[in-house]
């Protein structure tokens, strides 16, 4: 978990957007945990696409709104 964790946020970093990688990095922590606990892989999958499809659709409302 650890080395996925750090080679996922350390490729994010290359965004440049310090905010991202930290959601990096607590995004590796949480789906490298559920692979854990799980042993198989959809439940991190599951989460990685909520979150990727949340910051897609909701993130640019949110942003709107606030501005």
């Amino acid at each position: 978990m650890t080395i996925s964790t750090l080679v996922y946020t350390l490729v994010t970093a290359a965004a440049g957007i310090p905010l991202l990688v930290l959601a990096a990095a607590l995004l590796g922590v949480v789906t490298g945990l559920q692979r854990r606990v799980t042993g198989g892989i959809l439940g991190p999958v599951v989460t990685h696409l909520t979150w990727s499809l949340g910051m897609l659709f909701l993130l640019p409302v949110v942003l709107d709104a606030a501005g």
